[in-house]
């Protein structure tokens, strides 16, 4: 078992299925149905039971979920560890390592995050490209984090964050597919002034996510999804389409409401 599977079981316990979960971590469904399966095996248990549409965790779930907290004081050490043995000569690597701890809920809920982000960043991580995990997983403190460890402020990242004079800064020189990013972004966590803002800037409402988001949907499905009734009504005002489905589930945006049981919102949209 790796960090890897640790994220999956986590990710399948806090979004209570197989589809919360890809959504996360940005894996398509079957693939994690096929990892838990295997450890199911691997294990001799089942970490999961489905109880009313959900995937509701087993003590065996909680057992092996448990071993992240009990390593969880000593993660930056064991990781400068590692990388002075010589893991450090593939920046690549510690790059890669930074994104997962920077967006991974696990660990922050375990008290992890901050360290670990600096002391990838000290070995070689590019904290640049690290931004945009935390912004789309919703790890605010992370972003800001990266930032302070170098990485220049993007119009995603003050989406995300909600940073209206930051957005309206770095609008002018953005090309579209940053604004559409960043439109996404600000609509997935209900940051109506960015919306506005990048609305009125002329970004079309309808475009498709680009593939560093959820490239499936639109930003009214997201904002759909969270609940946010402000911003649906902020998107159709500036045009956004009701009837456009997603291109993984075939869903409309209501469609996405009513799954994450926002029946006001689903209504609005209809």
């Amino acid at each position: 078992m790796n960090w890897d599977d640790l994220r999956i079981i986590a990710a399948v316990r806090d979004a209570g299925s197989y589809a919360g979960a890809s959504r996360r971590l940005r894996i398509d469904e079957t693939t994690v149905g096929r990892r838990l399966q295997r450890l199911e095996r691997a294990l001799g248990a089942k970490l999961f039971e489905a109880v009313d549409g959900t995937r509701r965790p087993t003590a065996q779930c909680d057992l092996v979920l448990s071993h992240v907290e009990t390593i969880a004081g000593h993660v930056a050490e064991i990781a400068k560890i590692v990388l002075d043995a010589g893991a450090a000569a593939d920046r690549e690597a510690v790059t890669s390592a930074l994104d997962l701890a920077a967006s991974s809920r696990v660990a922050r809920e375990c008290g992890v995050q901050q360290d670990l982000i600096a002391v990838l960043c000290e070995y070689g991580g590019d904290a640049a490209s690290a931004l945009l995990s935390p912004a789309l997983y919703g790890e605010f403190e992370a972003v800001e984090d990266l930032l302070a460890h170098g990485a220049g402020m993007t119009l995603p990242a003050a989406a995300a964050l909600g940073r209206s004079d930051d957005v309206r800064s770095l609008l002018p020189q953005a090309g579209g597919e940053e604004r559409r990013l960043a439109l996404a972004l600000a609509a997935q966590h209900a940051r109506e002034a960015a919306v506005r803002l990048i609305l009125e800037a002329g970004t079309d409402p309808n475009g498709f996510i680009p593939v560093q988001g959820h490239a499936h949907a639109t930003p009214l499905h997201q904002a759909a999804l969270a609940g946010s009734e402000q911003i649906v009504r902020l998107l159709l005002e500036h045009g956004a389409r009701a009837d456009v489905r997603d291109i993984l589930y075939g869903g409309t945006p209501a469609d996405w409401a009513r799954y994450a049981h926002h029946d006001g919102v689903a209504a609005l949209l209809k």
